[in-house]
């Protein structure tokens, strides 16, 4: 892995140290003379001009956001709003006081946000209000504040027992994991009201959750679009909206743009018709397109009122915070530029914390399966310089590992979100679960690894930071074909703080060469290396198929060319002596039937089922060769997991031997070590596993 090819097969000679080189001579090699005349240069400064920038951006929005006269509503946000505190509505009697003393006393939130200002006591007398707000302002308290106090002025409440027919609040999430926020939320702020909130979300154990609500009744529900419809649908389990005062609908964009529209009308048809009950309906969201104005005003009643609290003139996440563009020369530069960028900033938080907050970060991948390898890749680091092998500290301790994608079912989800929330340094590798909506403290890195889909989703996710006027920072790292995407993203989000980053040394390097690395350079490419190796080839050869289903959407290189990458990928990067083999069937669903360099095998019964065969998974395989358990070859090395060299196609073991200077990779582990040249270059024999 991460070394030339020579006859075919990869000799393993990664680094070794050579005293005699300097860190001149090093960034001489590696870098060209003219990207060392602006290691960080601001890319199309002149469309970002500060005459010029900020009527840009109030523009944009304009075009790009709905008005409330594109509803027909009344805006009211340039209303003056009398209350700052939440004490003072406690006070003036317009909230129970049960509920302020819990925000007060035991939650420790003592001063309203804009939206909760605005919004609060507008929406108490019943009118349905759309509310405009940023990622991190508090949205969510702002809905359901008003839904709990118009319960708890209710005469007739809390005169029976909690009843799951007894509904008054219904709201819906596009996601699990911002739906179980919101209900967690909830649960801390009726606490000793009598309100019982329960939970509906897919993923989870339907009846459950049903019998939870069976057995403690249930006054407000929260949950997603698909399992409420499902619960709604069911005659027989007594759930009922017949009592329903309040409908919210949070991250509306974004149910409208996952093709809920349909799903939120049934959920409707099983309210009663306005004309019989009245119902409140409460739209938030941190963007508010044009496409909502239909749903608006099919759901809408017609006084209904408009409230914004973002102003065009002033910076979204996306427009404040710097974001590093780093163009890396093939996908196996990937998991190197993270662990550098991991790096780097814990060790400066380590030097000067005072002036660099704990490294947190979200790691954004495009497919599940890259999740899965990045994940395995990075909790398996070592530090082979310290005794105690797989038992030795993480070397980026104390940051922590954690995973999040939909492969996770949802108690597994819930547990790492909680850790990453709970979590003082932590990286977290993700698929775009957590890109919307989601309160993570304290977040200092987004890393998005891959041109996003589309610029929302570059710029909810880089929402991840940067939040409530906290600093932060983002990193996309993207392949030299992918600079076209850059120049179209840079134009779109009317950012004046984006740079193309060429500081990462690990962006530059030629993994299919020989090069002279900084002694920091080649430690990081040695946890790498120790990751990668522990990774099984089930997990490569999913990543391999994922990966050329994602470029080919892309549509920035040709078959061919992408063909040629996720192979140079898996010898350099992943240290396999032949790419992943995939079947006819794959290859031409995708449209790669003619295109040279796959490895094709024969289909088996899980292929045909859509597990994957040997590498998807899942299914029965009808052949098995225990001597070629992976299609490799008989005479393969076997390097895949454990960087092994048997050539009868054993695992491999890794060999430490005394060598006579510095370090040296060789074939089947690591083969020499001593104490000298510990802080000098080291030359990197071209690949990780070579």
């Amino acid at each position: 892995m991460y070394g030339a090819a020579r006859h075919g097969r990869c000799a393993l000679r990664a680094v070794r140290y050579l005293p005699s080189a300097s860190q001149s001579s090093l960034r001489t090699q590696l870098v060209s003379p003219s990207s060392r005349l602006s290691l960080a240069r601001p890319i199309g400064v002149s469309q970002f001009s500060s005459r010029s920038f900020h009527r840009q951006q109030a523009q944009a929005y304009a075009e790009e956001n709905a008005r409330a006269e594109d509803f027909g509503a009344e805006d009211i946000s340039a209303v003056n709003r009398e209350f700052t505190k939440f004490q003072e509505l406690g006070d003036a009697k317009i909230i129970d006081q049960r509920v302020v003393r819990t925000l007060v006393d035991q939650m420790g939130i003592h001063t309203m946000t804009e939206v909760q200002r605005m919004t609060i006591n507008e929406c108490l007398d019943g009118t349905d209000v759309i509310a405009q707000a940023r990622t991190g302002t508090g949205k969510t308290l702002a809905f359901l504040m008003p839904i709990i106090q118009r319960m708890l002025r209710d005469p007739d409440f809390g005169r029976k027992a909690p009843s799951i027919s007894d509904t008054r609040a219904l709201i819906i999430s596009p996601t699990r994991e911002l739906a179980e926020q919101i209900g967690e939320e909830a649960k801390k702020i009726v606490r000793g009201t009598g309100v019982q909130v329960q939970l509906a979300v897919g993923g989870t154990q339907k009846q459950f959750h049903l019998r939870l609500m069976q057995r403690q009744g249930c006054h407000i529900l929260v949950g997603t679009p698909g399992r409420i419809k499902d619960l709604l649908s069911d005659p027989y389990n007594g759930l009922s909206m017949e009592n329903i005062q309040t409908f919210v609908l949070d991250e509306a964009d974004r149910l409208l743009d996952i093709g809920f529209a349909d799903d939120i009308r049934e959920i409707q048809s099983y309210m009663p018709k306005q004309t019989r009950q009245d119902r409140q309906t409460l739209m938030f969201s941190a963007t508010m397109p044009r496409t909502v104005v239909g749903l608006v005003r099919e759901t809408m009643k017609p006084d209904f009122k408009f409230v914004r609290t973002v102003d065009p003139e002033e910076a979204a996440t996306h427009e404040s915070v710097p974001q590093h563009i780093v163009f890396l020369p093939g996908l196996q530069n990937q998991i190197p530029a993270v662990t550098e960028i991991m790096y780097k900033a814990i060790e400066a938080h380590k030097q000067d914390p005072v002036n660099n907050m704990p490294f947190k970060a979200i790691a954004f991948f495009r497919s599940l399966n890259e999740v899965k390898m990045a994940y395995e890749t990075l909790r398996n680091f070592r530090d082979l310089s310290v005794k105690g092998g797989m038992f030795a500290p993480h070397p980026l301790a104390p940051c922590k590992i954690i995973e999040m994608s939909s492969q996770l079912d949802q108690r597994q989800r819930t547990a790492n979100s909680q850790a990453f929330r709970n979590a003082e340094s932590a990286i977290l590798i993700s698929s775009d679960v957590t890109a919307r909506g989601m309160d993570f403290p304290n977040v200092s890195h987004v890393i998005q690894v891959g041109s996003p889909h589309r610029r929302e989703d570059y710029v909810h996710r880089l929402g991840r930071t940067g939040r409530a006027g906290k600093p932060g920072q983002g990193w996309l790292l993207l392949q030299n074909d992918e600079r076209n995407d850059y120049r179209q993203l840079a134009n779109s989000i009317h950012a004046k703080n984006i740079y193309e980053d060429d500081t990462l040394e690990t962006a530059k390097l030629d993994m299919t060469q020989p090069s002279q690395l900084s002694a920091q350079t080649a430690k990081i490419m040695q946890y790498v290396e120790s990751g990668v190796k522990q990774v099984s080839r089930v997990d490569k050869a999913k990543a391999y198929q994922s990966l050329m289903s994602v470029l080919n959407q892309g549509g920035n290189s040709s078959k061919q060319e992408i063909v040629n990458q996720v192979n140079e990928l898996a010898t350099y990067g992943w240290g396999l002596e032949a790419p992943p083999t995939v079947t006819r069937s794959f290859a031409d669903k995708i449209g790669f039937g003619s295109v040279q360099g796959l490895q094709y095998r024969e289909e088996s019964f899980g292929d045909r089922d859509g597990g994957g065969g040997r590498f998807g998974g899942g299914g029965r395989r009808q052949v098995f060769d225990e001597r070629d358990p992976f299609s490799q070859g008989a005479g393969s090395s076997g390097r895949g997991s454990y960087g092994g060299g048997r050539s009868e196609g054993g695992r491999g073991r890794e060999s430490f031997g005394r060598g006579g200077g510095g370090r040296s990779f060789d074939r089947g582990g690591f083969g020499g070590r001593s104490g000298g040249g510990r802080n000098s270059d080291q030359k990197f024999g071209g690949g990780l596993f070579d």
